[in-house]
């Protein structure tokens, strides 16, 4: 009798003081409670910026192309064939906050940088100008946009193109911005292997003539510069759609034909039109 006497006791004395009995209370076993650690700080590397910048500068971009641009090759110099490790590296610059996903009608899975990751690489140590971030997706301008970004990877993958100047870059850089207005400026700006400086040009879409007429002549101006400073390149490179169009501004610049490069869109999208 005592002893249930005790028991029950006990059990008033829990009771009375607020606290939930458990059967470690019951058995006087002390609970140990779970600590929530603080959240560890991303361990951003340099691939990471690259990464970052690469979609801020291109204003967006999905998995197909951050995989082929920075996770093509494995740490054992084989072709990567799957997209597991770019996807978790991905998701942890979006559970940091450097990187967002988002979702079009047009496309789904796209990601852009954020404010944070732009902050980010304005404190790093990049030697490069950085645009602003944006924010959604211009649906007036997505498949330029995405093309561009394709020919980009597949020009930089086969050594054609390094040191790659996007627009948006062009924009902030001052070097460049005095030379173009929106209305003239390049789609990028790339260096060969050889080290010549190359403008690139995606044209999917027709203008008029005359819109033609005055970029060829405001780029053969910068070509035929007398002043060093102002040939900030030595060539145009464009890529059409359509083969007319390509026939027509080729045949306007038949003067300074080796200043100028054209090829067809289709010479580069056979592997990426699909993602």
């Amino acid at each position: 009798m005592g002893g249930q006497q005790r028991t029950l006791t006990k059990q008033q004395q829990i009771l009375q003081g607020g606290q939930m009995q458990t059967a470690f209370s019951y058995l006087g076993i002390k609970e140990f409670k779970k600590i929530n650690k603080p959240k560890s700080k991303l361990k951003t590397t340099s691939r990471d910026l690259e990464i970052i910048y690469f979609i801020l500068e291109m204003k967006f971009s999905n998995i197909h192309l951050i995989h082929q641009k920075f996770f093509s090759t494995t740490r054992f110099g084989l072709k990567s064939c799957s997209l597991d490790y770019t996807r978790q590296r991905l998701g942890e610059l979006v559970r940091y906050g450097l990187i967002e996903k988002v979702d079009t009608f047009l496309k789904t899975g796209l990601y852009q940088t954020t404010q944070k990751g732009y902050f980010l690489l304005c404190n790093s140590n990049l030697q490069r100008p950085i645009p602003k971030p944006s924010f959604g997706v211009d649906i007036r301008t997505f498949d330029h946009d995405l093309k561009v970004s394709n020919i980009r990877v597949e020009l930089e993958q086969y050594d054609k193109a390094i040191n790659w100047i996007s627009e948006r870059s062009l924009c902030e850089d001052e070097k460049y911005r005095p030379l173009f207005t929106n209305e003239f400026r390049p789609d990028a700006i790339y260096t060969c292997t050889n080290g010549s400086k190359v403008a690139f040009e995606l044209e999917l879409s027709r203008k008029s003539k005359d819109r033609y007429k005055q970029k060829l002549n405001r780029y053969i101006q910068v070509l035929t510069s007398p002043t060093e400073d102002c040939r900030i390149f030595e060539k145009v490179h464009y890529v059409f759609k359509d083969l007319k169009l390509l026939e027509y501004v080729k045949s306007e610049t038949q003067l300074y034909q080796p200043l100028f490069n054209f090829s067809l869109e289709s010479e580069y999208l056979t592997k990426m039109e699909n993602l």
